[in-house]
């Protein structure tokens, strides 16, 4: 009798529901009191004593330390050369010279004052290009107008040299001076002909007293020098007298004025000026 029921005791141990775990705490274990049923100790249950003894879930730490953590590692270590701000010179800056600053500053002085002086600098070249500023030219009305000319050609040089005299711009005497410059052994008759031909004129004129005709022949230059007082000249008797030595009669006339003779011998090629008796 006593076999079976420590059967049946030891079945109802052994059916136990494997689903449901023990929960004993191994650090503080439960005394149980024995309990003998038939003259064998069975052990009396206890009622669990249930501790808080469920582990803890271990909290991480949170993400924006390792996320700093990362950040801090990428940030580039201050190994190499550190570039400078934009609002602070670099090593490689050079300063302006001394020179260069004080053209800048004297361009600006300048710009200022052309620009303040403008309408006056305006004003200014206004009157030079009307001829306002430019003082006149005072034409001499009493005076000697010389006019010169050189010319050549192929045996001769020749040099004219004409004197006007003139009062209240009015022509009074005129006098021609011709030189012709020859080489004295190639040119040698040509030249003698020419100072045969101013003798000749000499001689036909020596009965006019407004009339002076001087002929200086040295080797290789004559030089002719004519004379007239056009006031009181009779033009009759000296074209006669030219006519017969081959001359030719200056065409001026006493009271031509001197402004017109200035023109036409500036149209001819000749320089003229103008100077006091």
């Amino acid at each position: 009798m006593n076999n079976e029921n420590n059967q049946s005791n030891f079945q109802n141990v052994n059916n136990v529901n494997p689903n449901i775990a023990p929960n004993v705490n191994a650090s503080n274990p439960t005394p149980v009191s024995p309990v003998v049923q038939n003259g064998i100790s069975q052990p009396t249950p206890v009622d669990p004593v249930i501790q808080n003894s469920i582990p803890q879930p271990t909290v991480a730490a949170p993400m924006q330390n390792a996320t700093l953590q990362n950040v801090q590692n990428q940030v580039p270590t201050n190994s190499g050369a550190v570039p400078a701000p934009n609002n602070q010179p670099s090593s490689d800056y050079v300063p302006p010279s001394k020179g260069k600053v004080f053209f800048m500053f004297f361009f600006f002085a300048l710009l200022i004052g052309f620009v303040e002086f403008l309408p006056n600098i305006t004003e200014m070249i206004h009157k030079y290009q009307s001829g306002e500023n430019q003082k006149p030219v005072e034409k001499i009305v009493d005076g000697k107008l010389t006019c010169t000319l050189e010319k050549s050609n192929d045996n001769f040089d020749f040099n004219y040299t004409a004197i006007f005299t003139y009062s209240n711009n009015k022509l009074e005497r005129l006098s021609l001076t011709t030189i012709t410059k020859g080489d004295i052994s190639k040119d040698a008759n040509q030249l003698d002909e020419l100072a045969n031909k101013c003798s000749l004129l000499e001689k036909s004129v020596e009965d006019i007293d407004e009339v002076t005709i001087r002929c200086n022949y040295t080797d290789g230059e004559l030089e002719e020098k004519q004379s007239f007082s056009l006031g009181s000249l009779d033009y009759k008797k000296l074209d006669s007298a030219f006519s017969e030595a081959g001359g030719t009669v200056p065409n001026y006339q006493y009271g031509d004025s001197i402004d017109s003779i200035e023109k036409e011998m500036n149209a001819s090629g000749y320089t003229c000026n103008r100077s006091a008796k």
